[in-house]
């Protein structure tokens, strides 16, 4: 797995690569909270290279949205593959998420 941030037009915007799962969540739970310590700006998660999760990786996704509950900073997903699609909606999750197309409609969404 990899990660990488930036910033545009006032939103973070977290970017990963590859897998996620038991090896790396801890890592991605650390990117994730480190935005809701330290910024009040939105997080947006640019899903479009990663190719797998696990429950690992759900289970920073959740506490991702109560975080950002707590901040009420913003936090959505965007650009999800079919297949981490897939694995979020048979585990009931889909719903919990704010999920875009493309990183410019999670944007546009924050600008408002």
């Amino acid at each position: 797995m990899e990660l990488d941030t930036s910033t545009k037009q006032g939103v973070t915007i977290l970017r990963i690569r590859g897998r996620l799962d038991a090896t790396n969540a801890k890592d991605f739970e650390g990117a994730v909270l480190d935005n809701f310590a330290s910024e009040s700006t939105p997080l947006l998660l640019n899903m479009a290279q990663l190719d797998y999760i696990s429950s690992a990786g759900l289970r920073v996704l959740i506490l991702a949205v109560k975080k950002e509950a707590e901040k009420k900073s913003g936090f959505a997903l965007c650009c999800m593959q079919e297949n981490v699609s897939d694995v979020l909606r048979i585990a009931g999750f889909l719903p919990l998420f704010r999920i875009f197309e493309t990183e410019e409609q999670g944007l546009a969404e924050f600008a408002k």
